[in-house]
């Protein structure tokens, strides 16, 4: 994070490292659906280096980076690899089967559809219908059966509150480990270990023996509550808060490209914060590198928009309009000086 903002230079940088986030995921994606188990409907089971709701959580999140890059003029081997990981990417996205996954391009699509001034409200509509139609003629039957289970969330054993392991159970768990270990928590990346070892039931269990599962949080911010605690908890959404506001302020004071760099990093974060609301993301490198890509353009973009003066620019440059006197009828002043200052 700290050394994508400190190197950046100009949108050049930001738009390499776009290429570079968009390139990579869609080839992490082919070899993902190349190589991972597809289980039961279609759905994949494991992937090489990500969980498929992780991976689920990095393509929403990479979408308004893919929108950018299709309104840069790129040449038409650009549109081709920009057309093929569209592709690519929508189409292991509905092969995760992922609910927070789906919730998350929902909620990008809203911003995009409602927010994205940089694009005029028909390319707007046309980008999202675009995304609708894709997603919905390359991801499966199944995958929609498993999306409607969201409508119907008491029918769902993360939700009926029967499943020990279900999410409500594990995160009221969470909440309780949060509370009993306020300070510190229960340690970083230690969520697994406390439901192994203080949880109720785990020490119900171990009285004959028996274990019970190290599951994970499910959540970000109560992942972050759990393991480092009340004072953890408030940075972690003071960061995310803090990189929104960034992100606002910069979209506000910027023209052209700054601005609409602002707005697709705005979208990519509103895309974590949902899905991450369903998954343990507190850790992962992608909310950093994100973060740094918005602190790397708010150092570049202006802290004040520089609008031109009323007479007009003075060879295209942002100078300031000279002081007029109104001693002399109003006419310029070289140096700002005033009559009086002669």
């Amino acid at each position: 994070m700290l050394l994508v903002a400190a190197t950046t230079r100009g949108p050049a940088d930001l738009r390499r490292l776009v290429w570079l986030q968009v390139v990579g995921l869609t080839l992490f994606s082919l070899v993902t659906l190349a190589r991972a188990h597809v289980g039961e409907g279609g759905r994949l089971r494991t992937t090489e280096y990500y969980d498929v709701n992780d991976l689920a959580t990095l393509i929403v999140c990479t979408v308004p980076l893919v929108l950018y890059l299709w309104r840069r003029p790129t040449g038409p081997w650009g549109r081709t690899l920009v057309a093929g990981a569209t592709l690519v990417l929508i189409l292991t996205l509905g092969k995760t089967g992922s609910r927070g996954g789906f919730l998350g391009l929902v909620a990008v699509a809203g911003y995009l559809l409602l927010r994205f001034s940089a694009m005029s409200r028909v390319k707007r509509a046309s980008a999202v219908a675009v995304l609708v139609i894709l997603f919905g003629a390359l991801a499966n039957e199944a995958y929609f059966e498993r999306i409607e289970t969201v409508l119907h969330p008491k029918s769902d054993y993360n939700w009926s509150g029967h499943s020990e392991t279900g999410r409500m159970e594990v995160w009221k768990r969470g909440m309780g480990y949060m509370l009993s270990h306020p300070v510190l928590g229960v340690g970083a990346r230690a969520f697994g270990v406390a439901e192994g070892s203080l949880a109720p039931e785990a020490r119900e269990r171990g009285r004959y023996g028996h274990s019970f599962a190290w599951t994970t949080a499910h959540n970000s911010f109560i992942q972050v509550g759990a393991e480092l605690g009340v004072p953890g908890l408030l940075l972690f959404v003071a960061l995310l808060v803090g990189a929104w506001r960034m992100l606002v302020s910069v979209r506000r004071r910027a023209a052209g490209e700054r601005a609409v760099l602002a707005q697709v990093l705005t979208a990519s974060l509103l895309g974590f914060v949902v899905t991450a609301f369903f998954l343990s993301q507190a850790y992962t490198a992608y909310l950093y590198l994100l973060i740094g890509l918005g602190v790397g353009l708010a150092r570049i973009t202006p802290m004040v928009r520089v609008r031109a003066p009323r007479g007009g620019t003075w060879f295209g440059g942002p100078f300031p309009a000279p002081a007029r006197d109104p001693a002399i009828g109003g006419l310029p002043v070289s140096g700002g000086l005033t009559n009086n200052g002669r």
